[in-house]
C-alpha cells in the first residue's frame, strides 16, 4: 500500500461501521453523514430558509415526493435532510427513476422491474452524483414537520405572478 505522510494521516477521517465490501451507497452515506454532521446550524439555518421564504415563493420544494422530483429533474440546488428521515419508496432498475409511497408492479414510465428502496439513501446517491450539497439536521422538529427533507432550488419551477410594488 501506499504510504501516507504523517500530516495527511491526520486529515482521514474514520469512517463508522463501514466496512470495504459495503455496498458504495452505504459508505457514501456514512461519509455524507459524517462530513455534515459538523453543519448542523448551517442546515438549519437553510431548512428555516427553504421552509419560510423559498417554497412559498416556488424556489423550494418541501417533502419527500417535490424534493426527489427536483432531484431527478435535476434542480435541485442544495439539499436539507433529517437525520431521522425515513421513507421507503422504489427505484426502476431499467430507467433509474425513484418513486416514494406505494410500490407499482412495474415502472409507471418504462415498464421496467421495480425494487424497493430506502429514499434517504437514494436521495443522498442521487445528490452526490448531481454534485448537489445535502445539509443534515438532527431531529429538527420543523422540517421533520415538513416530512423531514426539504430543497432549495437552481430557479423558480412555478411562476407565481409577483404582487405589485413588491420589489426588492
Amino acid at each position: 500500500g501506499k504510504q501516507w505522510s504523517a500530516a495527511t494521516k491526520k486529515k482521514l477521517i474514520d469512517l463508522p461501521a463501514t466496512e470495504p465490501r459495503d455496498p458504495d451507497h452505504k459508505i457514501l452515506a456514512a461519509a455524507a453523514a459524517l462530513l455534515h454532521s459538523h453543519g448542523r446550524e448551517k442546515a438549519e439555518t437553510l431548512a428555516h430558509k427553504i421552509l419560510e421564504e423559498a417554497a412559498p415563493l416556488g424556489r423550494g420544494t418541501v417533502g419527500p415526493e417535490p424534493t426527489m422530483s427536483a432531484l431527478l429533474n435535476h434542480q435541485a440546488e442544495r439539499v436539507v435532510l433529517d437525520t431521522r428521515f425515513q421513507a421507503s419508496g422504489w427505484t426502476c432498475e431499467k430507467c433509474a427513476t425513484v418513486g416514494s409511497g406505494g410500490t407499482p408492479r412495474s415502472c409507471p414510465l418504462c415498464d421496467g422491474r421495480i425494487h424497493s428502496a430506502e429514499l434517504s439513501e437514494e436521495i443522498v446517491c442521487r445528490a452526490a452524483s448531481q454534485g448537489v450539497p445535502l445539509y443534515f439536521t438532527q431531529s429538527f422538529p420543523p422540517i421533520l414537520k415538513a416530512g423531514g427533507i426539504a430543497a432549495m432550488l437552481k430557479y423558480k419551477t412555478t411562476a407565481q405572478p409577483r404582487p405589485p410594488g413588491n420589489i426588492r
